[in-house]
């Protein structure tokens, strides 16, 4: 009798498991309507996140370039920078495969801020490079470009004299590849105490980020005690910058160190 009544009771948990599987595999909800299937299901899913098919047109890559102006001595080697990693780098195994393309506008003749324009509404650019001292004088355009359109990055190698509490942020993506402007001073100024000089004498051309460094400059040699016997600004004339600087050198006292405000290593006189 009693083996009779387990092999019930195995017999009722059999069939209470048999109606468990078939209420959940009907493919009817309570109300009797008809399920979506799990491949149904899975198809919406796939519909609704799917992510858009990436561009198969080139990344432009737009700098503002020194074609011009007074840094146009530099302009080909600048430019060289940012074409050799896009020609012989990027484009031999191109990310997210989309070639990169090359830009170049000039900022020396026609201004920065109508360059950076030009990157943007003439090339589409989505890199633009080397964002310079002028970036103050268009920043609101580029905010709003950077809101509306979440474009386009701004890493940069004359970003030194952009206030450091700038950029660096999703919302104004602007990178720099150096230091501000100020460091290269300070800098200068420590190599001459590790080398034990007591005296500097500091020298600059009249480029905004030259100053900021020459003033840097002045306030380190000041708080680390030593002794500026002559801070000097020459005008960005090639021939006269490269007079002006040792017929002011040889009127005054011989220094043991003299700092150039646009170098991060100092000139030193022996």
């Amino acid at each position: 009798m009693s083996n009779r009544w387990r092999i019930l009771q195995l017999l009722a948990v059999l069939f209470a498991f048999a109606l468990i599987a078939s209420a959940c595999g009907d493919g009817t909800d309570s109300d009797g309507t008809e399920a979506p299937s799990a491949t149904e299901t899975t198809a919406g899913a796939e519909e609704t996140t799917a992510a858009p098919v990436a561009s198969a047109d080139p990344v432009a890559v737009c700098e503002l370039a020194y074609f011009t102006g007074e840094f146009a001595a530099y302009g080909p080697s600048l430019t060289a920078d940012v074409r050799f990693p896009i020609e012989q780098v990027i484009n031999e195994d191109p990310p997210l495969g989309r070639t990169w393309e090359y830009y170049g506008e000039d900022l020396g003749t026609p201004g920065e801020a109508q360059a950076a324009r030009t990157c943007l509404e003439q090339h589409n650019a989505e890199i633009i490079v080397s964002i310079a001292h002028g970036y103050r004088t268009y920043r609101d355009f580029m905010i709003e470009q950077w809101a509306e359109n979440d474009s386009p990055l701004g890493p940069t190698v004359h970003g030194g004299s952009i206030p450091g509490n700038l950029g660096g942020s999703a919302a104004e993506p602007l990178f720099r590849a150096q230091g501000l402007d100020e460091g290269l001073g300070i800098s200068g100024v420590m190599y001459a105490e590790d080398i034990g000089a007591k005296s500097l004498v500091i020298f600059a051309t009249q480029v905004e980020g030259f100053q900021l460094a020459s003033g840097a400059a002045e306030k380190a040699a000041d708080a680390i005690g030593l002794d500026l016997l002559a801070r000097m600004t020459a005008a960005l004339q090639e021939r006269r910058y490269e007079r002006e600087g040792p017929a002011q050198w040889r009127q005054r006292p011989s220094p043991q160190h003299r700092t150039r405000a646009g170098s991060p290593r100092p000139a030193l006189r022996r």
